[in-house]
């Protein structure tokens, strides 16, 4: 039996639970990718070329397809001209597409980014602008997930349910 070609899209700010769920997500999957604008923009010293790092991502992104390996993006702020481009190369691929907004509130995420061992990396400066830049996000084609209420398994598992694994 085949496995579907799947495409999955989880925004959320940072302290929403991306990268939990996405560590929940990996143990179910098979031969999955899970890639983040923020390890791209690694590979390059001294700089913050978000476009670059969209550019080769979106490449990674269609190459991974091309060899039958579904995709899990994470991502944390991108305009809708980008999530559109990301879109249609899933159809482009005939992937089962899931997008995925997570978000909570601002006290909440605050609180759980100062709980966790990586806040070190990040300035109070841009988490609040990252924070402020989701808050002014609306992408017509995600679900929403509050993840106030709901724990990250529970959010893992109302998304395997949405995905041909």
């Amino acid at each position: 039996m085949s496995q579907s070609l799947n495409f999955i899209l989880l925004n959320g700010p940072m302290g929403s639970g991306k990268s939990t769920i996405a560590g929940l997500l990996l143990k179910k999957l098979q031969r999955t990718a899970v890639l983040e604008i923020e390890d791209i923009r690694r590979f390059v010293t001294g700089s913050e070329d978000n476009a670059l790092a969209w550019k080769v991502i979106y490449r990674m992104c269609d190459e991974y397809l091309k060899n039958g390996v579904s995709i899990l993006l994470k991502q944390t702020v991108a305009s809708q001209e980008i999530v559109d481009r990301f879109l249609q190369l899933a159809k482009k691929h005939k992937c089962n597409v899931c997008f995925y907004h997570l978000q909570a509130p601002r006290d909440q995420l605050l609180k759980r980014i100062q709980n966790r061992s990586k806040n070190g990396k990040a300035s109070k400066a841009l988490i609040n602008s990252n924070i402020a830049k989701q808050e002014q996000i609306n992408y017509p084609t995600a679900t929403v997930i509050d993840t106030k209420e709901m724990n990250a398994r529970d959010v893992a598992k109302l998304i395997l349910r949405s995905w041909k694994y």
